[in-house]
């Protein structure tokens, strides 16, 4: 059964309307597999403790959405059916399940556009499933919430529109579905999310305030400040430690631009840095690449 529409994207009825559950796009975020959003992050998001930064990409991902289906759609000849913009969708039996499709086809389906480049590692050949991650966890959400059966992707690539398919999976959705709904009761029990790393920037701007005089650590509270402060003192020595080698390997490399060697090579070059928050000024960028990790300390 299709899922229940809300509200049109990207108004002010939307933003309040994603806080009551899961989108598409935070499902892998949910999952811990995504490399932008942690678990931890999202779930502050989620509890209203952290807002989100609306960023360039963004915003021009948005602008270009239209633009990106019309290419695709002369190419494959499947066009757009209302509602347009296909708008929030909530699933119609798990509330906390929600989606905004780009576009709902007239092959009873789903569009997701993408803008991205040739560098993208996780894009396979054209006509596949093969897509990133993230990607993948939006399109099996957003079929689960409108029954549908494929989530097309159109994918703008250096200027080139790249087409690709990913067909409806039950067995994958039924996986995801244990702790999604785990991490939303989270969500409304006010636990965090378990196993998950700390993200310092997210933390200090959720705490950005003083309301408590004096708080008495706990055990693991005052694990993680002895932590804190010897690794703290470990990276001071080992930047002393860093500093040391570098100037010791100038040394060797004096005055020239290239400096080489069969482990790797150091290479000098100046750089002429253009007023901005600093004042102009020219310098000498050292760059030292290794042909492979380094094994134990070699003596020499």
């Amino acid at each position: 059964m299709r899922g229940i529409r809300l509200c049109d994207p990207n108004t002010d009825e939307w933003l309040e309307a994603r806080r009551q559950g899961i989108g598409a796009s935070e499902v892998a975020s949910a999952l811990g597999l995504s490399q932008y959003q942690s678990p931890r992050k999202l779930w502050h998001i989620k509890r209203g403790e952290y807002e989100t930064e609306v960023t360039q990409p963004m915003r021009l991902g948005h602008h270009f959405e239209r633009g990106i289906f019309e290419e695709w759609s002369l190419q494959t000849g499947l066009t757009a059916v209302e509602p347009t913009p296909a708008g929030l969708w909530r699933h119609a039996d798990l509330e906390w399940m929600l989606a905004t499709p780009d576009f709902l086809t007239s092959d009873n389906n789903l569009c997701e556009t993408k803008a991205t480049t040739w560098r993208n590692k996780e894009l396979g050949q054209q006509g596949s499933d093969e897509l990133p991650i993230t990607w993948l966890c939006q399109a099996h959400t957003q079929m689960e919430v409108m029954d549908a059966e494929v989530c097309h992707f159109a994918v703008l690539v250096d200027m080139r529109i790249r087409t690709y398919l990913v067909w409806r999976d039950r067995d994958v959705i039924a996986r995801m579905l244990e702790p999604l709904e785990e991490f939303w009761r989270r969500v409304q029990e006010g636990r965090p999310p378990r196993e998950t790393k700390p993200d310092l920037a997210m933390v200090k701007k959720v705490f950005n305030t003083i309301e408590v005089e004096k708080r008495e650590l706990s055990d693991l509270g005052a694990y993680w400040m002895r932590r804190y402060k010897r690794l703290q003192k470990a990276s001071e020595k080992a930047q002393k430690l860093a500093d040391e080698a570098k100037a010791a390997l100038l040394i060797e490399v004096g005055d020239a631009g290239l400096a080489v060697h069969r482990d790797g090579n150091v290479k000098r070059v100046w750089v002429n840095q253009k007023e901005s928050v600093r004042k102009a000024c020219s310098y000498i960028r050292t760059t030292v690449t290794l042909n492979k990790e380094p094994d134990d300390d070699v003596e020499c």
